[in-house]
């Protein structure tokens, strides 16, 4: 046969089924071989933006259908892959999906391949060995892999995280390589937070990160806050939220009872006087130990009651204190009770004296 070696895409063993995306036995000995030849060329794919990841065992790969061949000789019945290794030997091949216009395509890379890292090829193919046919026909190859660097972690530092009555400082910093700027807002639900915090309350911090023109983050990518493991929402290749939730403390237990305690002790003084009375006591003991000295026998042996009284007044008042002037009024009371008795019987004596005085003249005359 006169066959362009330099159009053959690949071979496959004849027996080989090209129905699923299977892995590759390199055991497999056969003496007949099917062979695919290259055919048409304007065929695009990329891989989902986002999945930066390393194509490994068990890792998903999303492929996206962006154009079909144009100037094909043949009729595409399906989208085709392949996995090569790192010796350059083809460890998985098969359909992808047998919708041309599907735009979008999951595949599981098989777990059970060794541990390695590997380049996947998507393209178009007319399968015709099925029918009896050997030569298959295949569009141009594209390679599914990201041209920019993977942010596969990024971590966020110096954010102040409040408590109740504190406010949230938006102030945070993000030394990871091929960050371009970040922001934080202070969220309660959907609303976000600017005054003091409340207690018992649940806020979130929303972080967003943008990256470089030549980097890019992934669906895999992990965050740190604080050096904490915080949740991130992809959102493009190029920006990425860190969400971190926290819980304000519980009001302070001891208010409601250092309030009572501040009020009782104001009750309390109601009692003082109780300790104050036994001070008055001695007040309204002072007046009986004065009325002794005043006794009216004093008073009549010097038989100038009227003089006695006025002069003993201001001494009984000036050493007093002015909580001590009920009882001397009563004491002074006692004292012209006293000094009226004292001028009757002095009154008595003299009109006595003079009556019998008056009778004795009557008697001699």
């Amino acid at each position: 046969m006169n066959i362009n070696k330099s159009s053959i895409a690949f071979n496959t063993a004849i027996d080989y089924k090209k129905g699923n995306f299977s892995v590759i036995s390199n055991d497999k000995v056969s003496s007949d071989w099917n062979i695919t030849l290259s055919d048409g060329t304007g065929f695009l794919a990329i891989r989902k933006p986002g999945e930066i990841e390393k194509i490994t065992p068990g890792s998903t790969v999303t492929v996206q259908i962006k154009a079909l061949p144009t100037n094909a000789t043949c009729t595409y019945t399906q989208i085709s892959g392949m996995l090569i290794d790192a010796n350059g030997n083809v460890a998985c091949y098969g359909k992808l999906s047998s919708n041309l216009l599907d735009s979008e395509i999951k595949v599981t890379i098989p777990s059970s391949l060794p541990n390695d890292e590997y380049k996947m090829y998507v393209f178009a193919e007319d399968v015709n060995s099925t029918t009896g046919n050997y030569v298959d026909f295949a569009s141009n190859m594209v390679e599914l892999k990201s041209t920019k660097i993977a942010l596969n972690s990024v971590a966020v530092k110096n954010v102040t995280i409040p408590d109740a009555n504190e406010t949230f400082s938006p102030s945070v910093t993000c030394n990871t390589a091929g960050i371009k700027d970040c922001s934080a807002l202070l969220k309660q639900g959907n609303n976000t937070v600017s005054g003091p915090l409340k207690y018992s309350t649940s806020y979130t911090i929303e972080i967003t990160l943008n990256a470089l023109d030549n980097y890019a983050f992934s669906t895999s990518t992990t965050a740190t806050l604080n050096n904490q493991n915080a949740t991130v929402k992809y959102i493009s290749e190029s920006k990425i939220m860190l969400t971190y939730t926290f819980t304000t403390q519980n009001e302070p237990p001891t208010e409601p009872p250092t309030q009572a305690p501040t009020q009782a002790p104001t009750q309390e003084p109601t009692t003082e006087p109780t300790t104050e009375a036994p001070t008055q006591e001695p007040t309204t003991e002072e007046p009986t130990t004065e009325e002794p000295t005043q006794e009216p026998t004093t008073q009549a042996s010097t038989k100038e009651p009227t003089t006695q009284a006025t002069t003993k007044e201001p001494t009984t008042q000036s050493p007093t204190e002015p909580t001590t002037q009920a009882p001397t009024k009563e004491a002074n009371k006692s004292n012209l009770k006293w000094l009226w008795i004292v001028v009757l019987l002095v009154a008595g004596g003299v009109s006595g004296a003079i009556g019998y005085k008056i009778k004795s003249k009557n008697k001699t005359k």
